[in-house]
């Protein structure tokens, strides 16, 4: 959505980002404010996730979405990180377009949808043959699209027992984290999916932390996988305020239906052995931030 947003900026268009709050919260007044400036008769587009993809927040799109409808304005919410981990409809909510991905649902990888309410018209920026009535040239994927379509229905099908399962895993998680020092849980006290956890270890660099933890078989990231290997701290929490050294500092973790008591357990010693280790902790900027 950034670079979307950010591109077109470069082109002419014009862009505002809407702030958050400290817990990654997007207010509807915000929203509202935004909308009742916009220029006219500009129809305004206004993209926000429904569910980040490094905290886990969840935004209430419903009541956005209203405001956005009120002003005239095109909603469209990547729900990528949303979709099998809450209930979405998208033909009983007011959003005009919705972004899903099939991999985020235990299904193959590389194949995803855009949904859009039929009054909505759309530019194919992919030219060539009229598939997907004009909107998407080439031939389709049609294995994926069909394992697309099952992984949709078993996610919704198995919808409360898995989240069930990776809500008491990041509830021990973050019990046991409460009891390692130097620890800071974010967006505790906004509406998370179920399965992921972000925190930061003051004084520790997250790259050395991960370092430390593959080596110990645990595969856990710095943020999104669409930011690794920047060296760059998170947007996402310099947006909601954290300084640059806290954000270097930060670990997600996000749990699936395979992941067990033992892989918490396991992790919590992993970690509190790390941050008794000294030599672990590296200062800010050793690796590019």
């Amino acid at each position: 959505m950034l670079e979307c947003a950010q591109n077109y900026r470069r082109e002419g268009g014009e862009v505002e980002f809407l702030a958050v709050s400290r817990d990654g919260e997007i207010g509807p007044q915000q929203l509202r404010e935004h909308l009742q400036k916009s220029a006219k008769p500009k129809k305004p587009l206004v993209s926000i996730m429904w569910a980040n993809n490094e905290t886990g927040v969840i935004q209430d799109i419903p009541q956005l979405a209203e405001i956005a409808v009120e002003y005239g304005a095109l909603l469209h919410s990547d729900a990528v990180q949303a979709a099998g981990k809450i209930s979405l409809n998208f033909a009983a909510t007011p959003l005009h377009l919705m972004s899903v991905s099939a991999h985020k649902l235990y299904g193959p990888k590389g194949v995803g949808a855009l949904l859009r309410k039929s009054d909505v018209s759309l530019q194919a920026q992919q030219l060539g043959g009229g598939h997907e009535h004009r909107m998407r040239a080439g031939t389709e994927n049609l294995p994926a699209i069909v394992g697309f379509g099952v992984a949709a229905q078993a996610a919704k099908r198995e919808l409360d027992t898995r989240q069930s399962h990776v809500l008491a895993l990041r509830k021990r998680l973050e019990v046991g984290l409460a009891g390692l020092p130097q620890i800071q849980v974010f967006a505790t006290n906004a509406l998370r999916v179920a399965n992921t956890c972000q925190f930061g270890v003051q004084g520790f660099h997250s790259e050395a932390l991960l370092m430390e933890l593959d080596k110990r078989g645990i595969a856990v990231t710095s943020g999104s996988a669409c930011h690794a290997g920047t060296g760059r701290p998170t947007h996402v929490l310099l947006a909601m305020g954290y300084d640059e050294d806290t954000a270097h500092s930060a670990i997600r973790v996000s749990f699936g239906r395979q992941n067990s008591d033992q892989d918490v357990d396991g992790f919590l010693q992993a970690l509190q052995d790390i941050i008794h280790n000294p030599a672990v902790a590296m200062a800010p900027g050793l690796f590019g931030g």
